[in-house]
């Protein structure tokens, strides 16, 4: 569904990273998007040994969107924990070289807590 939403929207190149027992009936409803396959846990749903996979694709994409159906599994929720982990902290670092930070009487505290 986040892919197809993506395509509607315009995103241009869409790649979905799903199980690999997802790949078949992913690639026949949407074939206009690239399918990557992913390590998954017994249960069908994307294991702890995706997360390198899922962050060498990530570095090449200017978007990353985990859709409605990621399971509930928990190695899935300790992948998705940590995607979220990694990118805060990319984000941070971005954040702090690209923004000005003006140090008027206690604007950074209110803002920062610092």
């Amino acid at each position: 569904m986040a892919g197809i939403a993506a395509l509607r929207a315009g995103a241009g190149l869409v790649t979905i990273a799903c199980p690999e027992s997802a790949v078949s009936s992913i690639a026949a409803h949407c074939p206009e998007i690239m399918i990557e396959p992913l390590p998954e846990t017994p249960s069908g749903e994307i294991s702890r040994s995706a997360l390198d996979k899922i962050a060498e694709l990530a570095e090449k994409r200017t978007l990353v969107a985990i859709g409605p159906g990621i399971g509930t599994n928990r190695e899935t929720r300790d992948v998705v924990a940590r995607l979220f982990a990694q990118a805060a902290q990319r984000w941070w670092w971005t954040l702090m070289r690209s923004t000005v930070w003006r140090n008027r009487r206690g604007a950074n505290h209110r803002r920062c807590g610092f």
